[in-house]
This record gives structure tokens, C-alpha cells and sequence, in this order.
């Protein structure tokens, strides 16, 4: 039977079942800095070698990433930084985290810093069945540690996909790329869909292509109508399905010619997007995908919007548009970070928020630019979150698995394993922090608060006294050691914070004394140190 441009062949659902059981997909979003590299590996059932998809192998802007890694492992390590977060009831973790960071990120400290990711790449793709490399686009950030990555023709690579126009791939080194290119076509099968047809021959032919507008038409669509390459590059066999959305999304037929309509830009205007399928898990690799190659597939799904709808989503470009993505619909996003170049954004963090079918999971931690990247003093701010937005400089590198009865699962590099929780999970946490709120609301509600003098805030461990009511008096023990402001605000800030944590823990009686006193004035606050 056929449904939108897909014929469907009905087998044995057991036979079926049983070869495909356990047959999975892990993407790997490297945390590379300003880079949307992605590795895919494909798991049958039953092979020990997996094929793997390499996703625009470049990156910019990464040295700050390398040296924030560094600091993760060192100063914030996954087994202290759950004692370090503890129970903090703030969204935002404290300033001094971040500070000492951002000094070890500004360091002059040189890094190896290709080499280091070459090797980790090279590591990745070591083993593998069959290497598959995919180019959305020609911009420098997403290629150029591609000759890095496969020197010679001894490199094991078996194809080799590069969209957008010859000329702007390596234009200052096109000699070269062209040498390069004639040694790896020895054993590699190359593609410039843009202006291609057949086999690769030599790169001169594509460039005279170029120069006599001898472009090709645009391709994608659910029919998934390719040149011949393009469908065994992406063919990966079943259960596995990667549907190449649009490439050449801007060429349009005037007559008998083929003709580019670029509104925002040569290199963007050609990207990619490729969306891979398995089981009941999906992935979508956007890249930097521009609005008319978004709307371009939007018009081409328009009868078939359910297959566009993925489970996670790299965010569209770099993290640095806010764009919620709704015509997919993600319930994980996935940003990668470029600190030179503000990304990921504050609207494109609050974009991700906003997505109508994201998911809920653990609590972690997301690091947000600063809004306004000329103020040297603003130097971002760090979330503590439960949705399914993950960050590549605070979780290092983002593994999604899911495939045949394997449901979606994200493996990191610094917080563990995060996996969606159900919605029964989710309401009960609701409950729990309602009802958490109720008890510190009724609680403050009867407190009044006076300023206390700075000399008291900076004491080493006081005793803060406070007025709940009732001829009540509640000694709570703080360890805010440094409080600077003296102001009513921070007082109630700290008895806020310190009350629920104490009413938290008030049936071991550890925390929360009363005492009685004949006369006591409404408006008294009293801090004594012990």
C-alpha cells in the first residue's frame, strides 16, 4: 500500500520483530564549541561492527569549550557536583561556580586543540563496517577538520556527500582540496549534488558546472526521489531509516534552466537537513538550516506532517536562532556551544522552553550566553532545569539512543544516563513542590522582618531569630556566610531559603527549635551569634 509518496511492504510482524529486536541508533552531538558535528552509529541485530554517519566534521571557536571541559572534569566533577548543587532552591546556580570557570576559560593556556578532537574523532570511527561522511553546507565550521579526518587515500571512507556549490568548499586552498579530492575518489564515492549528475569525474568538471549554470534541480520530499549515490549513502538497510528532507532547497525551474534563489546567504541557503529514524526514536540534524529551507520542506510535507514530527532535535544553528521548531516538534533539544559567537542564546534557551511537546527528565544544569555579549562583566548564567533542553558544554558529549524496542534515552558525558519522565512522575512532583509551597508561604506569611546590621550577615554561622507569631519564636541555623547587602530583601531571601529547608527536616528536630518568651514585639528581628 502507498500513503504519501512512501510504498509500504506489509511481512511477518514476528519474523520481522525478531530481526530487528535490539537493533538501535546512537548520535552522538560532539561538544566541539561552535560546530554542529554529529557521529551516527547504526547497531544491527547481531553485527559486531556498526556503519556510522559522520555529520559535518568542523568546528570553530574551541578553545574555550576544551578548557570549560577541562574545568567540568576538574573542578566540578559529576560525583561533587550534586554535593555542590545540594539542595539549592534557586534556578540559578551560585556566581563563584561560574566565575572561577569563566577565569580558567580567559586563561592563556594553549591546547592541542584540533589534534585533540581529530584523535577523539578518529577514536569514534575506529571499527566501524562502513564511514559515511555528510556535509549540510559549505561554511568552514561545518568541514574543515575533514582532511584532518581522512589525510590520504588509505583513509577508510566509503562515501562522501557535499552539499552546496564546489567553489565554496576550501576557497582559499582549492588546489589543494582538488588533489585531495582525486586521491580519496580512488576508493570513495563523491557527490556535489548541486551540480552533479552521475559519478564523480574530476573536480574541474564541477567547477565549469558551476560557471555555465548547469545546476541541479532540488530533491528530498517524502518520496525521497535521489540521484543513484546520494540513495546508497544513506541507505543503512532496516530498520533504519535517513530521509534526506531537501538538498538544493532554493533552486527553482524558470523554463528549462535551473535557477538559485539565495535570500540569506550561499552557505546556508544550501543546507540539508536529515532526519534519522529507528523504532519509535528520531533525530533531527537541522544544521544551519535558513527559513526558506525550513518552509521549503513544511510546503513538501504539507500532506504528511506526522513524518516530520521527531523525538530530539539538534538546536538550528549552533543554539543562536530561537526557533522552537514546531513544525517537528522535539521533545529533547540539543545545544551545541560557540562562546566567541554568543551561542546558545538567551531567546534561543527561552525558544526551546516554549516548544509545545518537550519533555521532562532529571534536573541538570544548561549554560546560557549573556544577552548582551559586549558587557565584559556579564559572562552568561548556568540553569538548573527538568527539561529535555541538554547543553554540550555543561553535559560534554550528548549520546541519544533509541531504536527497536529501545525507547529515546540521552547518555552523557558529566551527568549520567537522562531518560523522559512519565507524566504520572511529573504530576506528582507538581504536587509535592505545591504543596512544599503552601507550607512555606503559610509559614512567612505570619513572619515580619527588620533590617539586620552588616556586621551580623558576615558572622560566621548565626542564629537567626525571627518573630513567627503567637508569642513564637524559630531559631533557624544559616550558613550564608557572606551576605553583602543589608537590606530587608536579603534578609527575607535567606529566611525564605533557610525556612523550608528547615520545615523540610523538622520531624528529625534537628533544625527548627521554638522557644516561648513572655514579651516579644511584632516587629522585633534579633540575631545572635553562637
Amino acid at each position: 500500500m502507498s500513503f504519501c509518496g512512501f510504498t509500504i511492504f506489509v511481512t511477518s510482524n514476528l519474523s520481522a520483530s525478531k530481526q530487528d529486536d535490539g537493533a538501535r541508533v546512537e548520535t552522538t552531538i560532539f561538544a566541539a564549541g561552535h560546530s554542529s558535528m554529529v557521529g551516527v552509529k547504526f547497531w544491527r541485530h547481531g553485527r559486531e561492527r556498526p556503519d556510522v554517519l559522520l555529520v559535518d566534521p568542523g568546528t570553530t571557536s574551541f578553545k574555550k569549550e576544551m578548557l570549560f571541559q577541562e574545568a567540568q572534569e576538574t573542578i566540578v566533577s559529576p560525583k561533587k557536583f550534586e554535593r555542590q548543587l545540594g539542595d539549592l532552591m534557586s534556578p540559578v546556580r551560585p556566581a563563584q561556580y561560574s566565575t572561577k570557570l569563566q577565569k580558567m576559560i580567559d586563561t592563556g593556556i594553549e591546547l592541542p586543540e584540533k589534534s585533540q578532537l581529530v584523535k577523539k574523532v578518529k577514536d569514534y570511527l575506529r571499527g566501524a563496517s562502513k564511514i559515511f561522511v555528510f556535509i549540510s553546507h559549505p561554511d568552514a565550521d561545518h568541514y574543515n577538520m575533514l582532511r584532518m579526518l581522512f589525510p590520504s587515500s588509505s583513509s577508510k571512507l566509503d562515501y562522501l556527500i557535499f552539499s552546496g556549490l564546489p567553489s565554496k568548499y576550501y576557497a582559499s586552498d582549492q588546489q589543494n582540496f582538488k588533489n585531495w579530492l582525486h586521491t580519496m575518489a580512488k576508493k570513495t564515492r563523491i557527490l556535489f549534488p548541486a551540480v552533479q549528475e552521475g559519478e564523480f569525474t574530476t573536480f574541474d568538471d564541477l567547477l565549469a558546472n558551476e560557471t555555465n549554470k548547469l545546476f541541479r534541480p532540488r530533491i528530498g520530499g517524502p518520496e525521497q526521489d535521489l540521484p543513484t549515490i546520494l540513495k546508497d549513502a544513506l541507505d543503512f538497510g532496516a530498520p533504519f531509516t535517513v530521509n534526506l528532507l531537501v538538498a538544493n532547497a532554493t533552486h527553482c525551474e524558470v523554463g528549462k534552466k535551473i535557477v538559485p534563489m539565495s535570500l540569506y546567504g550561499i552557505g546556508n541557503s544550501y543546507c540539508s537537513p536529515l532526519l534519522i529514524r529507528c523504532g519509535e526514536g528520531s533525530i533531527l540534524l537541522p544544521a544551519d538550516a535558513t527559513p526558506p529551507v525550513l518552509d521549503t520542506i513544511a510546503a513538501l510535507y504539507e500532506d504528511c506532517k506526522d513524518q516530520l514530527l521527531v523525538t530530539g532535535c539538534l538546536a538550528l544553528h549552533h543554539a543562536g536562532v530561537a526557533d522552537p521548531m514546531d513544525v517537528f516538534g522535539p521533545k529533547w533539544f540539543f545545544m551545541c556551544h560557540g562562546r566567541d559567537l554568543n551561542n546558545p542564546s538567551h531567546e534561543t534557551y527561552l525558544a526551546c522552553k516554549g516548544a509545545k511537546r518537550l519533555a521532562t527528565t532529571q534536573d541538570h544544569p544548561v549554560f546560557v550566553c549573556p544577552k548582551d555579549k559586549k558587557n565584559s562583566k556579564d559572562d552568561g548564567y548556568e540553569r538548573i532545569t527538568n527539561s529535555a533542553i541538554m547543553s554540550g558544554l555543561m553535559q560534554g558529549d550528548m549520546t541519544a539512543i533509541f531504536g527497536v524496542n529501545i525507547p529515546f534515552h540521552v547518555k552523557t558525558q558529566h551527568n549520567g544516563v537522562f531518560r523522559e519522565e512519565s507524566k504520572e512522575k511529573e504530576k506528582e512532583k507538581e504536587k509535592e513542590k505545591e504543596k512544599d509551597d503552601k507550607t512555606q508561604n503559610s509559614f512567612c506569611e505570619k513572619s515580619t522582618y527588620l533590617a539586620p546590621t552588616i556586621e551580623h550577615l558576615m558572622a560566621p554561622d548565626c542564629g537567626l531569630i525571627i518573630n513567627a507569631g503567637d508569642g513564637a519564636i524559630v531559631d533557624i541555623r544559616t550558613s550564608y556566610t557572606n551576605v553583602l547587602e543589608n537590606s530587608p530583601r536579603v534578609l527575607q531571601d535567606i529566611t525564605n531559603i533557610s525556612t523550608k529547608r528547615s520545615l523540610q527536616n523538622q520531624n528529625s528536630g534537628n533544625d527548627l527549635k521554638r522557644y516561648k518568651k513572655e514579651q516579644v514585639e511584632e516587629s522585633t528581628v534579633e540575631l545572635t551569634v553562637h
